[in-house]
């Protein structure tokens, strides 16, 4: 369970060396992809990650992890290009979405996020790299109490 991990998280104690924690389900490099019916919870980093992807359907998740654990992002999508998220919720310490480096075509609906971060767009720059993030759209999203919005 993810709180073992996050006791020792730099984020929690900033004299801990911050160390990777595992992601608990990982879409690498998949096409045409369907997620149904799933639930996450407690996570020792990320819940779910969609990276290279092509053409997903993500519908009827539920994610959830307390308000206070560190780094525990909902759904994270990297390098990912056509992906619909609907009918979910979202619950977690940090972004109940996260969308970095070179996604586009990102649909969110009927979606319910907080507590944790909300949707963020970015983390862009850190590898001093030109990267991009197009075409994200939100429709009918609920967010509540969320501590940031990037």
């Amino acid at each position: 369970m993810g709180q073992e991990w996050w006791s020792r998280s730099c984020k929690i104690n900033t004299t801990n060396p911050c160390h990777p924690a595992p992601t608990s389900l990982t879409f690498h490099r998949c096409k045409s992809l369907k997620v149904r019916n799933l639930t996450v919870v407690n996570s020792q980093k990320m819940h779910i990650a969609f990276t290279r992807c092509m053409r997903v359907v993500v519908s009827r998740l539920n994610v959830s992890a307390p308000s206070s654990s560190p780094n525990t992002d909902g759904i994270h999508i990297s390098a990912t290009k056509g992906i619909e998220i609907s009918h979910s919720d979202v619950k977690t310490g940090d972004d109940c979405i996260s969308i970095v480096r070179n996604s586009s075509q990102v649909w969110i609906r009927n979606f319910s996020c907080g507590p944790g971060h909300g949707i963020s767009i970015g983390s862009l720059g850190k590898s001093k790299a030109w990267e991009k993030i197009e075409n994200v759209n939100v429709y009918m999203e609920l967010i509540l109490r969320t501590r940031k919005m990037g």
